[in-house]
């Protein structure tokens, strides 16, 4: 299992934590409230991967066609200034339209989905659209401010059921088959993975790579239902208790 996470200006603390605790994690810096472009100190750093959240709410891609002249929003501005690549993990990815999902699926990036956060503060996001388009979409948390509960599993749960809900709004009927327990658990493992760049080591089940996410996950599932290891995606999806 592995911990994404852009945390401010104490990357160098969490970091300490991570080594102490024994966990898998990707840390990365942040430059919020750090003022208009990067810090003079970035001038001679490179990156192999980038967190950035990406279009939440309708006023940031308001601020950025005022500011920086383009049609659309933060996802179109990317593109201008050819910052859209596979090496990076839009977070949110919610006020997106079909143009900028075009931009993203050809660009290879993935985007991280946190239902909660989205339900609690940003909105639906077109998530369906987004896998339609061949989008690596990939479960996260978000930060305190924005979920009370961190829990990722909780995450796979949400997920589901909202966007069922907006598939319904969407397309005018129901469909209980969308958004199933099997795709959720495949977000939070190979896509969780593929999102940061490491899926050649975990994510999943196979010789060589060092994940016991699924392991976790299925003995999770058989704790709550001892006798539904047949539904094991489902369980742990739809009948969590943690």
């Amino acid at each position: 299992m592995c911990r994404c996470k852009a945390e401010g200006q104490h990357v160098s603390g969490m970091a300490r934590a991570v080594e102490l605790l024994g966990l898998r994690a990707c840390l990365t810096q942040s430059i919020m409230d750090s003022g208009e472009g990067l810090p003079a100190s970035w001038v001679i750093r490179t990156t192999e991967d980038c967190i950035q959240h990406v279009a939440e709410i309708p006023y940031e891609n308001q601020f950025v066609m005022n500011t920086r002249e383009v049609e659309h929003g933060t996802v179109t501005y990317l593109e201008k200034i050819d910052l859209l690549q596979s090496n990076l993990l839009a977070a949110h990815s919610v006020w997106v339209n079909e143009t900028e999902i075009g931009f993203l699926s050809k660009a290879g990036v993935k985007v991280s989905h946190c239902p909660a956060a989205a339900m609690k503060m940003l909105g639906f996001s077109p998530i369906k659209e987004m896998l339609d388009a061949g989008i690596c979409v990939s479960l996260g948390t978000d930060g305190a401010p924005s979920n009370n509960r961190m829990s990722i599993v909780d995450e796979m749960y949400i997920a589901s059921l909202i966007n069922k809900g907006r598939e319904v709004y969407v397309q005018g009927t129901t469909d209980p088959t969308a958004f199933p327990a099997e795709m959720m658990l495949e977000m939070v493992t190979v896509n969780g993975a593929k999102s940061v760049l490491w899926d050649d080591e975990i994510g999943s089940l196979e010789i060589g790579k060092k994940d016991k996410t699924e392991i976790a996950i299925i003995s999770l599932a058989c704790l709550i239902r001892p006798r539904a290891t047949h539904a094991v995606a489902s369980t742990i999806t739809f009948l969590n208790t943690i």
